[in-house]
């Protein structure tokens, strides 16, 4: 990002484009000259990654008081990423083998050895009020800028911002080094974090930007927008059904500030406060609230409206909640933020929580809170909790404090919001529903506004890494997550929320709203199968089936259309939307079954649910209950019945028990397309005369019909059978009769060209239609009822022969690198057949001699000695298949020296302005053929650093002062060495 500065004393605005520094550099002092130091993942920041309007101060006054968190590493975390996938994955047999935090500190958290050497290194440095949490992952410690830089050899510079859209002038700090540790702390120490404040996390509630205009809904229904929804309203349009309300289940908000009249206040229970009134006007039970202060207080009430919204709309969604915790910070400094989160996983009383709140995640990642959070929701996931977080308002960009919530594009571009972005944290985007004067849904569409795009800096968990499109961008971490997870209501000028905020009724929306409608809606979903659920990211995806280019949601309310910017809805997972709304009643009915994968298998009839929906939907007459479709399915069994390829197509209704007694010219169709063809299977009651009699089965295609339309036309009969106890209707369908057909309507004849699709190929436009034939001679098709649509990918019949083989998979990290050098090996990817089983085994060779077998798909190595080794791995399943991966070759070489660094500066002291060229030529590496790659000077003046491959640089000093110079130096193989010297400006 850019930072205006200012390179003198004076008042003069002066612009400089600085770049984000991440080389190493040493802070001032004797310290720096004598100590071995190692690099912590907190950056020097000297740039933002938006435009800020900023003058240069100067040093951070030594003697300022600071409040730090110092992130501690914790241990066997390959370990602990194995035993999230498997603990929150429906069918594994670890499943729902739930943590308590006891039980993680016992096997991850830092040794109490660990957090002892740095608390005394803490104190040593001159810091106070030291203190660890239960689970050890950081330390709380005050202390002086002087002893910051000291401790961390960096160095701290003041300036004075103002941010966008008139946002108050601020006067902020930031580390312009990296924060470093003494080496013999370097396996303990992750990074520290509360050097920076420019860009605090922020929440997302609506900034009423101009009106926009309602989307033009489908015809002839109009719709009320704007409507303001109450919480009956949302439990209509998000299907409650008869899931009851999460009487059992507890939920958690994460606030700040002084939240005096929004929740009821213990000392004085009879005081009017905003949950009790929003309770009352909606005619819902009080909810039970407690608050948990994780600071020393504050008088800040800016967030109030948001936590209103916050409790009200989550509990709201629920109906009823066991208890409602409200951890409750001092500000929206991620100092004060992390104990919040901590404390929700160390109680561990919260099945769930929300954040309606965010910052952009190259910032978080620079100032070193990203990992520490990581670990913490980490803890969160292992333990089954869930935390749903705010994707942000500004579309497929990321904000800055300032900006006007609700405006897509105007923050930081294809950027995302923290900590939505973390991988174990479920990212709630926006919606827009329109809605008709009785709050039926219409339509619902991407909020154009709501936040979406991939992760630089957190990886896709491997639950939704299949998801996500693998050409969406370049990530650091390679497949980076995709946000939203899932999508609700967000749009403030069409959908808002009502709710109770300062004692008035208010309204309001932003994905602020989306996160505690999520919430809510998964309390529910908890409270329905008695809080046996874990972590919701397995767990919803375990429902969809992921397919190029689009995958197939079941449960979800699949969104369509619309986008976000850059980024526009599809049919399945997309960057808008994730996986969609929930559908509470559907997702309730289906989710955490140990069995889903074989209800859901395309091996087994009905197959892969594609669509589905809530009953009652007919809308033509007559509406009889065999004409209400409530679900289409695919699935290709082995062997098939008319090989090469045989799919299974099944629809679900109401209720068939009147057949084959039924009314003459009724339709049942399921459509799809391929390749641009729209085809159709179809069960019909057209008897001669209009005589009742058994129905027939067909299929056909949809072509244009020369008058602006389109026309149905039947190419021939296939196997089909109904099922009046299952009220379900299947067609068998051979692959190669999907052809395109020749002629035009209404002499359409089927195709003997092209090639029908197999394994892998893409069917979209899935959707089921009841119909009635308007007079049977004028050929008019009404219509009864429709669902949405979905796609459905080919897995081939052959899958899902129980002879298929399991396939093993093995990808490494890192592949090369100086001994010794951890390699983590992950089997994640492998799988059984389709048709059943799961991976019970997995035996990693490391190519060295050594091997282990385990349960859990990824393991972590140590490699010793300099070589290249061949590591695969062999997998066994429940059926007795078994399977071994290709070899993965992993270098090793030997362990290299680090360079030394030497500096001079000519002339090292003189009046300012002061011309100063410092020379680092004489830095070297002793590794054989070795070289400086990279030399980093540091000017000790607040000024940027300048990273060059060349040894000498100058610089000119324009304020008198002592400063203390530094260059990092790094070789071929990655290794840092700094030195520095002082220069004086008179």
């Amino acid at each position: 990002m850019r930072i205006h500065l200012d390179d003198g004393a004076s008042s003069t605005w002066r612009s400089v484009l600085i770049f984000i520094g991440l080389g190493l550099s040493c802070a001032p002092g004797a310290q720096a000259a004598t100590t071995s130091w190692v690099p912590t993942a907190t950056q020097g920041i000297t740039l933002t990654n938006f435009t800020i309007q900023a003058t240069r101060l100067g040093p951070v006054a030594p003697t300022r008081k600071m409040h730090i968190v110092v992130g501690l590493r914790m241990q066997n975390e390959a370990q602990l990423n194995s035993a999230i996938a498997a603990i929150n994955t429906p069918g594994n047999p670890s499943y729902g083998k739930y943590l308590t935090p006891s039980q993680f500190a016992a096997t991850y958290s830092p040794s109490a050895a660990q957090i002892q050497a740095v608390k005394s290194y803490l104190a040593q440095a001159g810091f106070t009020d030291i203190s660890a949490p239960s689970n050890g992952l950081y330390l709380v410690a005050y202390g002086t800028a002087a002893a910051v830089e000291a401790a961390f050899n960096t160095t701290l510079w003041q300036y004075q911002v103002s941010g966008p859209n008139g946002a108050p002038t601020r006067n902020v700090y930031a580390n312009t080094q990296p924060a470093q540790v003494p080496a013999a702390l370097g396996g303990i120490v992750l990074s520290v974090v509360g050097l920076q404040n420019i860009d605090t996390l922020h929440t997302f509630l609506g900034s009423w930007p101009a009106a926009e205009v309602a989307p033009a809904p489908p015809p002839p229904t109009t719709p009320a927008n704007p409507a303001t929804f109450t919480p009956q309203n949302f439990w209509q349009v998000y299907d409650v059904g008869a899931t009851p309300m999460a009487t059992n289940t507890t939920i958690a908000i994460f606030a700040e500030g002084n939240l005096a009249g929004i929740l009821p206040d213990p000392t004085n229970p009879s005081a009017p406060n905003d949950l009790a009134q929003f309770e009352t006007e909606n005619h819902l039970t009080p909810v039970p609230v407690k608050i948990v202060p994780v600071g020393i207080g504050s008088t800040d009430t800016s967030g109030a409206v948001e936590f209103d919204m916050d409790t009200q709309e989550s509990t709201g969604m629920a109906g009823a909640v066991k208890q409602l915790i409200v951890y409750d910070a001092d500000s929206m400094n991620d100092v004060d933020l992390i104990p919040g989160f901590n404390a929700f996983v160390t109680q561990n009383l919260a099945q769930a929580g929300s954040a309606s709140f965010g910052g952009c995640e190259t910032l978080e990642y620079l100032s070193g809170a990203i990992p520490v959070y990581d670990q913490i929701f980490r803890q969160a996931a292992v333990q089954g909790q869930t935390v749903f977080a705010s994707t942000g308002d500004q579309g497929s960009a990321c904000g800055v404090v300032g900006l006007t919530n609700g405006v897509p594009l105007t923050g930081v571009p294809a950027a995302v919001e923290f900590p939505a972005a973390d991988t174990y944290v479920m990212g709630a985007g926006g919606t827009t529903i329109l809605v008709d004067s009785g709050y039926n849904v219409i339509q619902t569409l991407a909020w154009n506004a709501g936040g979406g795009g991939f992760s630089l800096w957190e990886y896709s968990g491997s639950w939704q890494s299949s998801f996500v499109p693998v050409d969406a961008g370049s990530s650091v971490v390679g497949v980076g997550k995709g946000l939203p997870d899932v999508a609700m209501d967000a749009d403030f000028l069409l959908s808002p929320a009502g709710f109770v905020s300062g004692g008035a009724d208010t309204s309001n929306g932003g994905t602020s709203l989306a996160s505690p409608l999520s919430l809510g809606s998964w309390a529910r979903i908890q409270n329905a199968h008695k809080n046996t659920l874990g972590f919701a990211g397995p767990e919803l995806y375990a429902l969809a089936t992921p397919g190029a280019p689009f995958s197939t949601i079941t449960g979800m309310t699949d969104v369509t259309l619309g986008s976000n910017g850059l980024y526009a809805a599809t049919p399945g997972w997309d960057f808008t939307t994730g996986l969609g709304s929930f559908d509470i009643a559907a997702v309730t009915a289906i989710v955490g079954q140990s069995g889903t994968s074989n209800v859901l298998s395309p091996c087994t009839l009905p197959g892969t649910l594609v669509v589905s929906q809530k009953a009652g939907t007919q809308t033509g007459a007559p509406a009889n209950e065999e004409d209400d479709v409530r679900a289409v399915s695919f699935a290709e069994p082995y062997p098939a019945a008319s090989p090469p390829e045989t799919i299974q197509i099944t629809m679900t209704v109401g209720n068939l028990a009147a057949l084959p007694a039924l009314p003459p010219n009724t339709y049942w169709k399921v459509y799809f397309s391929y390749q641009g063809q729209a085809y159709f299977v179809d069960m019909d009651t057209v008897p001669p005369g209009g005589t009742p009699a058994a129905p027939e089965f067909e299929y056909g295609v949809t072509t244009p019909n020369g008058a602006g339309g389109s026309g149905d036309s039947s190419l021939g009969t296939i196997t089909g059978s109904y099922n009046t106890t299952a009220n379900t209707i299947t067609w068998s369908l051979p692959a190669s009769l999907i052809l395109p057909p020749v002629g035009t309507f209404p002499n359409v004849m089927p195709g003997t060209q092209g090639t029908p699709p197999g394994a892998g190929a893409q069917l979209g436009g899935v959707h089921g239609v009841t119909q009635l034939l308007v007079g049977e001679g004028a050929g008019l098709l009404e219509t009864i009822d429709s669902t949405a649509s979905g796609s459905y990918t080919l897995v081939g019949n052959a899958a899902c022969n129980p002879a298929a083989p399991v396939v093993a998979l093995l990808s490494a990290s890192p592949t090369s690198g100086s001994a010794p050098l951890a390699v983590t090996l992950d089997a994640s990817a492998s799988h059984p057949p389709l048709n059943g089983g799961t991976i019970k085994e997995y035996r990693f060779n490391f190519g060295d001699g050594s091997a282990i077998s385990q349960r859990q798909p990824t393991v972590q190595h140590t490699y010793s000695t300099p070589g290249t080794y061949r590591a695969f791995v062999s997998v066994s399943d429940t059926e007795d298949g078994s399977a071994t991966s290709t070899h993965m070759p992993i270098k090793v070489k030997a362990a290299s020296a680090p360079p030394t660094a030497a500096m001079t500066a000519t002339p090292s002291s003189g009046s300012a302005p002061l011309a100063v060229v410092f020379n680092a030529a004489g830095s070297s590496d002793p590794n054989s053929g070795g070289s400086i790659k990279q030399y980093s000077f540091n000017f000790g003046d607040g000024s940027a650093l300048a990273n060059q491959k060349t040894p000498s640089v100058k610089h000119t000093y324009v304020t008198a002062a002592s400063h203390v110079a530094s260059v990092t130096v790094t070789d071929a193989e990655g290794g840092t060495a700094t030195t520095s010297v002082t220069v004086t400006s008179q």
